[in-house]
């Protein structure tokens, strides 16, 4: 549940921080399912991960949350 202030300040300002509202291997869960997701549409495209250039941006389809079972529950988190 959230407190009348943080509505007030989501509702001016669009976004609320809540601290560790997810738990540490809810995080981990999160990353891995984030990298796998990363490497699966590169290799799809037949684009190398090279982690020395990362200024380059590499757009992933607007379903990215749908190709992993862990990312599909963050949009009602």
């Amino acid at each position: 549940m959230i407190t009348a202030q943080q509505k007030n300040f989501f509702e001016t300002f669009g976004f609320l921080v809540l601290q560790q509202a997810l738990s540490p291997q809810e995080m981990r869960d999160i990353d891995q399912a984030f990298e796998s997701v990363i490497e699966e549409a590169m290799a799809e495209r037949g684009v190398q991960r090279d982690r020395q250039k990362l200024g380059e941006k590499f757009v992933i389809d607007p379903g990215f949350c749908e190709r992993s079972p862990v990312l599909t529950r963050l949009p009602d988190d």
